[in-house]
């Protein structure tokens, strides 16, 4: 028997309470241009569906297809399909939770390249719960989201 999917209401209710936790961290000063840790990105049912359509963007779409023949770009890929030519997030009010969280926690695995974090990170217990309920949620609706 096939476990009920999550209903969207609250894939957007759990997701908010998700994104305030992270934004309560507060400011961290990425440098200017820097995509270093833009990629590979998952998202969840709902967060797939705010993320502006990748048709709109089909020239860098294709570019990136292009540098990643043979491999499933949308995982693997080095760099995000949202970067801007000018090393922008082009869905950051939008961006999906792994986008959130990165550099925002004592997580070795999630740790700016450069050395950049907040002044007080998430500590890895709460880091690792906030995983684990981004991860349950992305499993209720496997079918719809990637």
């Amino acid at each position: 028997m096939q476990a009920d999917r999550l209903s969207e209401h609250e894939e957007k209710r759990r997701l908010k309470r998700i994104y305030r936790l992270i934004d309560a961290i507060g400011p961290m000063e990425c440098i200017p241009g820097c995509h270093d840790c833009c990629g590979p990105v998952y998202f969840t049912r709902l967060e797939l569906q705010r993320a502006p359509l990748l048709e709109l963007n089909i020239k860098a779409l294709e570019q990136l297809i292009e540098a990643n023949t043979g491999i499933d770009w949308h995982f693997n890929c080095a760099t995000c399909i949202y970067v801007t030519p000018e090393g922008k997030c082009g869905i950051y009010d939008k961006r999906p939770f792994v986008c959130r969280i990165f550099a925002m926690t004592e997580e070795p695995m999630l740790k700016c390249p450069h050395g950049r974090a907040p002044k007080n990170p998430l500590p890895l217990k709460e880091t690792h719960a906030l995983m684990a309920e981004y991860k349950w949620i992305r499993e209720q609706n496997a079918a719809d989201g990637y």
